[in-house]
């Protein structure tokens, strides 16, 4: 995205135009698909692996999104995260760092 088309998406957001023809901005979906770039979906719980619940998630983002859990839980749906547990029965999000 270029500047010019950056300051259209803000004053777009800003503003809260919405003509119709495109989709409208929803800040917290692209925080948290910002941050979960950190992250990769995984079936099981094994090393590197960490189990996050949803409180976890909107708790290291409460600075910067307004998150509601069913907005987390659809988000980590949608981009192939599984539900499971670790070795010590915590049960949330599977999700496995990587190195970017």
């Amino acid at each position: 995205m270029n500047l010019k088309e950056r300051t259209i998406a803000i004053k777009r957001a800003i503003s809260e135009e919405y003509d119709g023809a495109e989709e409208p901005v929803n800040a917290n979906t692209i925080i948290l698909s910002y941050y979960l770039q950190a992250f990769e979906p995984v079936a099981t719980f094994g090393p590197g692996v960490v189990v996050m619940a949803t409180d976890e998630i909107i708790s290291e983002l409460t600075s910067m999104a307004d998150l509601e859990p069913a907005e987390v839980n659809r988000c980590l749906a949608s981009m192939g995260y599984l539900p499971g547990r670790n070795d010590a029965g915590v049960f949330g999000g599977l999700l496995k760092r990587i190195n970017r």
